[in-house]
């Protein structure tokens, strides 16, 4: 009983058949799982053998999680790209249709040319009497009519084009 050292090295007493043994505490095994010490503890193998397994899920997670950052991305470049090609299709036929426009505006141009010279409009004149002789003011009124004349054929065309 003076027996100084570690708690669990302490020899206990035990009645057996109104005998006395003394037995070790530090070597009783839960019989059921040998990989346990005596405090019901998993052993430093499990221990290491389970932080190995959870790791291991940590690093499936996040591959997996790294992969669907990576499709994710690949999609939104494939989206982009698609969009791009729309735009570009859009503004081709724009472009297109535009040249078209201006085409049909110059042979229509070119077309009312043609038909002027051929047949020439009669010119507006004002009333003279043939006893006065055509003075130079009368002459300016002609030039004057026939430049309101043109302004009126540009502001037509400008509506056009718009």
């Amino acid at each position: 009983q003076n027996y100084k050292g570690h708690k669990s090295k302490v020899p206990s007493r035990v009645q057996k058949n109104s005998s006395t043994v003394l037995r070790d505490n530090s070597n009783i095994i839960d019989g059921s799982d040998s990989t346990k010490n005596r405090k019901g503890k998993t052993s430093d193998v499990d221990f290491e053998q389970k932080n190995l397994e959870r790791l291991q899920k940590l690093q499936q997670k996040k591959a997996q999680e790294i992969e669907i950052m990576e499709n994710q991305r690949k999609k939104a470049q494939e989206e982009r790209e698609k969009l791009k090609e729309i735009v570009f299709k859009r503004a081709e036929e724009h472009r297109k249709i535009k040249e078209q426009r201006m085409k049909e505006e110059e042979e229509r141009r070119k077309l009312e040319e043609e038909q002027e010279k051929l047949n020439p409009k009669p010119k507006k004149k004002k009333h003279v009497s043939k006893a006065e002789p055509k003075s130079s003011s009368l002459q300016d009124d002609d030039q004057d009519i026939e430049m309101f004349d043109n302004e009126e054929k540009k502001e037509e065309n400008a509506k056009i084009q718009k």
